[in-house]
């Protein structure tokens, strides 16, 4: 058992410290990953506003047409790439030219109309989308507005997911912009199938990680998130399903394993219920003898929590 806790404690037992760490990177989630494409935008601009061009014009009308609506005072950003957003270097590359406006009570009713002076004539993909900076951050986050043209949802264009409209050769379009920032989410539902019957009052443990478990270390890293939840009777025997919510959406490995603290000392440890999704034993895949499942791109799984934990 001492072997078992030196090993798994430092993945499964969360201090405040590590709890605080795991909330400011799910904060950082949306900036940090659009970093290179929304924010500093000035700076990763290479076009002169101020020179009169010979180039191709593009006027941008955005309006304001759904529940959401922004406030006087916040900035628009329109923001133009000469490739697929999913071919954007997230951190090293920036729009190809951006606008900004500080949104006036009238640009929030009327709609406003901004225009790319400068658009390269011999580029034969143009793409355009608009955002609203809604925090003052410079990048966006859950719950702004942001959309490709055409209704398109730029994290599904970020993420390749859907293909943004091309509007190389158009002189004006519209982006009736309504689309609001949603993180994807994983509902995870626990059913307890097995023999073993944890107590109302034993604390479920839910973690997730983004990387293979054989590149985890125990003794230095944690869970790149975490749910805790204490049992009740009708959990027990109907089920309970908890969310992860703002998932990287970039992330190609997803990790998810559960285990039931049944003798209250934060760890798992021999006769406790733990196991990773499909089945599959936690020592076996921290050990190196299985390997997780990735459950990337699934919104919804079901872990049948039978596994008892069992040391050599």
């Amino acid at each position: 058992m001492t072997f078992f806790v030196c090993f798994i404690k430092p993945m499964f037992h969360l201090n405040t410290v590590i709890m605080k760490d795991l909330l400011f990177k799910k904060i950082l989630l949306v900036p940090v990953l659009m970093t290179g494409v929304f924010a500093l935008f000035l700076s990763s601009c290479d076009k002169d506003k101020d020179d009169d061009s010979d180039g191709k014009s593009l006027a941008v009308t955005v309006n304001f047409s759904g529940t959401k609506v922004p406030s006087a005072g916040e900035q628009l950003m329109v923001v133009l790439v000469y490739s697929p957003l999913s071919e954007v270097d997230m951190e090293n590359d920036g729009p190809d030219d951006i606008l900004l406006h500080t949104l006036t009570a009238n640009d929030i009713t009327s709609g406003v109309t901004l225009t790319f002076t400068n658009i390269d004539p011999a580029k034969a993909e143009v793409y355009v989308a608009a955002f609203v900076d809604s925090d003052g951050d410079g990048s966006p986050g859950p719950g702004e507005l942001l959309e490709c043209y055409q209704d398109v949802s730029a994290l599904d264009a970020l993420t390749g997911k859907a293909n943004a409209t091309n509007v190389a050769g158009k002189k004006a379009i519209t982006i009736n912009l309504d689309q609001i920032l949603t993180m994807p989410s994983l509902a995870v539902t626990v059913n307890f199938t097995g023999t073993t019957i944890p107590e109302a009052g034993n604390e479920m443990q839910m973690v997730l990680f983004y990387s293979s478990l054989s590149e985890f270390n125990p003794e230095t890293d944690d869970p790149d998130d975490v749910l805790f939840h204490t049992l009740t009777s009708g959990d027990i025997t109907g089920g309970i399903t908890l969310t992860f919510t703002d998932i990287n959406p970039f992330a190609e490995e997803i990790y998810v394993a559960v285990l039931v603290d049944s003798d209250g000392d934060g760890s798992p440890g021999n006769g406790e219920l733990a196991e990773f999704y499909k089945d599959v034993s936690v020592f076996d895949v921290l050990t190196g003898q299985a390997n997780a499942t990735n459950v990337a791109g699934e919104t919804a799984i079901t872990i049948n929590l039978d596994l008892v934990l069992e040391m050599p």
